[in-house]
């Protein structure tokens, strides 16, 4: 089974910063070696590539922004 892939993108264009969910795991996922620019105004949101296996329930999401 593949992972499931989660994408930052901004204003309409996948940007660097991923995430990898391998299939039938749980737990905390970050991606600490890209980093994103983003403006004021800008539009943010995250894609997702669902892995064979699926997604599970209770996900969720963070973004920390550096200002």
């Amino acid at each position: 089974t593949s992972a499931s892939v989660f994408t930052l993108n901004v204003n309409g264009s996948d940007t660097a910063l991923t995430v990898s969910v391998p299939a039938s795991t749980s737990g905390v996922f970050s991606d600490t070696t890209h980093t994103v620019s983003i403006n004021a105004g800008d539009l943010v949101a995250i894609k997702s590539s669902q892995g064979t296996s699926g997604f599970s329930t209770g996900g969720g999401f963070s973004l920390l922004f550096d200002i």
